[in-house]
């Protein structure tokens, strides 16, 4: 089960960078058809104690979408910008200019790309000079890990919404398109990716339950520029900051989530850690940012599948050891 979106940086512990490219992959749009989930959502029991808690639409089951726009052909360029696309990279080189050319080649101008190199040795620096005239900012120093060059790329970023690309990934969305829907800068936007590995549309309208256990890929969502005034990725966690993040979002009434249905990226789940890497801190402090952020019935209901889970393992074990 997918719990991080920290995808596709190319970085740090969290990813190898061995610029490994991602396997060729039909870039035409595809059709989303909302998975059957693996649990069900229990709306009977929650959806009436929601009501009476008042919390607003981040906590109901159905989930809030975004109207489509009209594409935005000529959008002039603003200050700030609309859009700031931030890429991380430590030692990407192989993969690095492929996710460049993905932004820089759009259509759209109202945006600022930010690039933070941690000190690449394998060319990427390079790599990023040959398109530094078409850069907002970047820089290459030494830093302490994916999420540290990510909340310095947000102190320096001057869009009204900030999107981060990994090293390793393809932007495919056309961002006329998404621009248009982004009205309301109190509202996190976001969509679906590819994985390319797996070969499946990764995503989907996300509940308040859903993401207890599944995080929002962090390469298909539109943070507006009040996220950052309020929050940063807790260092702490190596490789699931972002999904603490996006739990606090969500309990955060400042804050709602708008499903855009369409593709933002092609994420290159080759390479990356977060499927296969443990964050024991943030397992650790998930019940606690659960019971902080949310209403006490998700936390109880997190309480009970969990131990549901743990009933299954110790009944699975049972049954292998006879």
């Amino acid at each position: 089960m997918l719990e991080s979106a920290a995808f596709g940086t190319g970085r740090g512990p969290v990813f190898s960078g061995t610029g490994r490219s991602a396997r060729d992959c039909d870039l035409r749009e595809v059709r989303y058809r909302e998975p059957q989930p693996q649990y069900r959502e229990p709306q009977r029991l929650i959806r009436g104690s929601l009501d009476l808690l008042g919390f607003g639409d981040n906590l109901l089951l159905s989930p809030s979408k975004a109207r489509v726009g009209e594409p935005l052909d000529r959008m002039p360029r603003r200050n700030p910008p609309l859009i700031s696309v931030v890429t991380v990279v430590l030692n990407g080189a192989a993969t690095l200019e492929r996710a460049l050319k993905s932004v820089l080649d759009q259509e759209f101008h109202d945006l600022e790309y930010v690039v933070i190199d941690g000190g690449s040795t394998d060319g990427s620096v390079e790599v990023i000079r040959k398109y530094e005239a078409r850069l907002g900012y970047w820089c290459s120093e030494p830093d302490e890990g994916l999420y540290d060059a990510m909340n310095k790329a947000v102190r320096v970023a001057k869009g009204r919404w900030v999107i981060f690309l990994g090293a390793d990934d393809v932007l495919v969305a056309d961002l006329r398109e998404l621009a248009a829907l982004l009205k309301d800068e109190r509202t996190v936007y976001y969509g679906d990716v590819y994985m390319t590995r797996r070969h499946v549309l990764y995503g989907g309208p996300f509940s308040a339950y859903k993401i207890m256990f599944k995080n929002i890929c962090q390469q298909a969502i539109f943070y507006p520029r009040g996220a950052f005034e309020n929050y940063s990725f807790d260092r702490r966690y190596k490789v699931w900051a972002d999904h603490a993040l996006n739990i606090a979002l969500y309990g955060d009434r400042r804050f709602r989530f708008a499903y855009i249905d369409k593709q933002v990226c092609l994420y290159n789940d080759h390479t990356g850690a977060s499927s296969n890497t443990e964050d024991a801190a943030f397992k650790a402090d998930r019940p606690a940012l659960i019971r902080a952020h949310l209403p006490s019935t998700m936390f109880l209901l997190f309480l009970l599948r969990s131990a549901a889970s743990r009933v299954k393992r110790w009944s699975a074990c049972l049954l292998t050891s006879r």
